[in-house]
């Protein structure tokens, strides 16, 4: 359905430009949706490991050649894989603020939006072809940052990745997975966010100690420092992954410019041949991400009128900064950046931190490898450590629950589900 038509939905926001009178709209009756609560699991996790590769590492294993049947990468040898096993109810109208009901673009936007942060809004200029999505990220991204210890520089770096992959997913219509991988010669020389179609996501970086610390931790980020990040030759692909008939999609852009953004609206340019701005940002706290995209219009609309729009759209994120993102609500957002427009804000869909390891998987992984390998571990170690190679949780297996993990005869055959 094209944007802006009104159906049984959720409810959003007019924002209105001055001196323009709202135009008369039907007040529709509001639905629940059902919700979403399965995480799909992607036939590749991620680029370049394909299934059978675990995103574990345990701690103490010795002999590496004994693991091998669970971290084999039948990859191209050009791309390295990662995590081998290795040892608003109504709210107060103001005078340019309406509350109208419209259809949400994803069935995850019917749910209700939990707080001001960890959620993604998306927004149309009416009856022009102009749309947009922002991103907040509060809890979600300091959950997934919990068990990692990055410094500033991929810290910042990761939260736009991540807060630019919500983006990514929010201008889809699909049921998957979609991941965007930075590959480069710099000091980050990997880095994965992913997203699911109901904004469940998670992130990893790789990089290289000694080089991320001669940047600078109190450098002001610019394209100096994010060439010294991402190299002079990396790339960055979009992967897309959908449930339907396991159908698979990529795109790959050369990291170039001086932003991530900069490479990004790259990607959208060649790979969607949609003309996109994009602006992200990230702190110790926050991620945030805003975007805004032409899209195809209508053939009989004024084509001048039509560009003027866009233009006026492009000089309004270029009026918001990386701190205005991250302190200020999408409402003064569009204030500030379109006040000349006629806007409509829809209801948010929350956004939440999942990985996909549990203590189930652990155990089974370590059952798959077998009570003698365990058991040298823990006579070496004390006690056997399994961290998952995604959000770096540490799981510790104690003497007894190795004893518990390999005497339960229900499980002592099972195989592994791999992570």
């Amino acid at each position: 359905m094209p944007y802006g038509h009104a159906r049984k939905g959720v409810r959003d926001l007019v924002v209105r430009a001055p001196g323009r009178a709202p135009k008369t709209r039907h007040m529709l009756s509001v639905h629940k949706a059902p919700s979403h609560n399965q995480l799909p699991e992607p036939a590749h996790p991620i680029h370049g490991a394909p299934p059978g590769c675990a995103h574990y590492k345990i701690t103490g294993a010795r002999d590496s050649s004994s693991l091998a049947r669970f971290s084999r990468v039948r990859a191209p040898s050009s791309v390295p894989a990662i995590g081998v096993l290795v040892a608003e109810p109504r709210v107060a109208q103001s005078r340019r603020v309406e509350l109208r009901r419209v259809v949400p673009h994803s069935r995850g936007m019917n749910e209700q939006t939990r707080a001001a942060g960890d959620v993604v809004r998306r927004f149309i200029v009416e009856n022009r072809p102009v749309r947009g999505h922002w991103v907040r990220l509060d809890s979600a991204w300091r959950e997934l940052c919990a068990h990692s210890d990055y410094p500033q520089p991929v810290r910042e770096l990761l939260g736009q990745a991540v807060a630019a992959s919500v983006l990514f997913a929010a201008t889809l219509k699909f049921r998957g997975t979609l991941t965007l991988q930075l590959q480069g010669d710099g000091a980050v020389s990997l880095l994965v966010a992913q997203c699911t179609h109901d904004f469940r996501l998670r992130a990893v970086a790789r990089f290289d100690e000694e080089r991320v610390g001669a940047i600078a931790d109190n450098a002001k980020p610019d394209a100096e420092t994010f060439r010294q990040l991402v190299g002079t030759s990396g790339r960055v692909a979009v992967t897309v992954e959908a449930d339907e008939r396991s159908m698979r999609y990529q795109g790959v852009v050369p990291l170039g410019g001086g932003s991530l953004a900069e490479s990004l609206e790259a990607y959208f340019a060649s790979s969607e041949q949609l003309p996109t701005r994009l602006i992200l940002a990230a702190d110790d706290e926050r991620g945030a991400g805003f975007l805004v995209q032409k899209v195809p219009g209508a053939a009989t609309a004024d084509e001048s009128e039509l560009e003027e729009t866009w233009n006026d759209a492009q000089r309004g994120i270029e009026k918001l900064s990386a701190a205005d993102l991250l302190a200020c609500p999408v409402e003064e957002l569009l204030e500030r950046g379109f006040a000349e427009h006629d806007l409509r804000l829809f209801r948010g869909a929350p956004v939440q931190f999942e990985c996909r390891c549990n203590q189930g998987r652990v155990s089974g992984l370590l059952r798959a490898l077998g009570a003698e390998e365990v058991r040298d571990i823990l006579q070496e170690q004390g006690s056997v450590t399994v961290t998952c190679e995604f959000c770096h949780r540490p799981y510790r297996f104690e003497a007894v629950d190795v004893d518990t993990l390999f005497s339960d005869p229900a499980h002592s055959r099972g195989s592994p589900s791999i992570h």
